[in-house]
């Protein structure tokens, strides 16, 4: 399915797959939350898979912008970022809230990020916001005494 119809359609496709069978989306949300501790058993095993999958997702990804399918200002590793966190995110949310629609949420994120690969990539400024120093830096106490 992912090069007949793309690797958003095969991210769409999985994502309802998975909502289907919600004891694995929890199963997932388990093992990968245990494989981000190196002292857990089996979390190198399960790192290595998701980033095996992850590459899996920045291949198709090329081979959609080759066959004109994405734009060729899409960076296929950012793609393939940018698709992993709404799907995994999507996941984890459909798990803590269960009025999430998250086939619905993906279609409509997946398809403006879709249109922002057409553009080419520019550093917003909006994001340039001064921070505020934390009231406890600078040796202060939490009672607010030096």
């Amino acid at each position: 399915m992912i090069t007949e119809r793309g690797t958003v359609a095969y991210m769409h496709a999985l994502l309802a797959a998975h909502v289907e069978e919600p004891g694995l989306m929890r199963l997932l949300a388990s093992i990968l939350g245990a494989a981000t501790d190196p002292t857990v058993d089996g979390a190198d095993y399960y790192r290595s898979a998701y980033l095996q999958f992850r590459q899996t997702i920045r291949t198709a990804l090329a081979a959609d912008v080759r066959d004109g399918r994405e734009p060729a200002t899409m960076d296929p590793e950012r793609g393939a970022q940018q698709l992993l966190a709404l799907y995994d995110g999507l996941r984890l949310q459909a798990l803590l809230t269960p009025d999430t629609d998250p086939v619905d949420a993906f279609d409509r994120a997946a398809a403006r990020m879709r249109r922002g690969w057409s553009e080419q990539y520019e550093q917003p400024t909006y994001w340039d916001i001064p921070v505020a120093p934390h009231p406890l830096s600078a040796g202060q106490q939490a009672d607010g005494t030096v």
